[in-house]
């Protein structure tokens, strides 16, 4: 399916129907696909992820950002948790979902935002065998697209801010998102 039926399917609210084709063997072919086709802000080279998948069945594939989990650590130390309600993390480029799997895991509701198509499958059939019910869209980042998701408490552009402000301004971007001060 491509980036403009996902998008418009999950702004319906339908939900994809469960596939029983989805198992770790699947996941890291497509992992294997990734890169052999150049795209202009592909990060990953022939066969490699950008980041780790989280997760112990993926421990083995080879990825490129060793930081990637470091940072994320700071960040969930730095960002408030979300004790007295749920808090909505929006992650805009999120790749494969590493930083969506982590901040769910601290109790943020995640939707991640990614316009490789193949990038953002290997997120949602991840999702899908784990079942953390994570939102992974593929679309391409703009006012629109940013502005039907609705509200989110903490959105989240790393690695992608340089691309996301060429598209439009940072305030553009704070604005469409509905980002609201969080509550302490």
């Amino acid at each position: 399916m491509g980036s403009r039926g996902n998008f418009l399917s999950f702004l319906a609210g339908n939900k994809p129907a469960k596939r029983s084709d989805i198992s770790v063997a699947s996941i890291v072919a497509k992992i294997q696909r990734m890169g052999h086709e150049y795209q202009p802000g592909n990060a990953s080279k022939p066969g490699y992820l950008y980041s780790p998948l989280p997760f112990p069945e993926f421990k083995d594939t080879p990825y490129q950002r060793r930081a990637v989990a470091e940072r994320c650590f700071l960040l969930s130390h730095s960002l408030p948790r979300p004790f007295t309600k749920q808090r909505k993390l929006l992650d805009i480029g999120c790749h494969t979902g590493y930083n969506c799997f982590r901040f769910q895991e601290l109790g943020y509701e995640c939707t991640g935002l990614e316009s490789d198509e193949l990038t953002i499958e290997i997120a949602q059939d991840v999702s899908e065998l784990k079942q953390t019910g994570i939102k992974f869209i593929n679309a391409k980042v703009g006012i629109e697209s940013l502005k039907q998701l609705g509200k989110f408490d903490i959105v989240l552009f790393l690695s992608t801010f340089q691309w996301v402000v060429q598209l439009c301004s940072y305030e553009t971007i704070v604005r469409a998102a509905s980002v609201e001060p969080a509550q302490f």
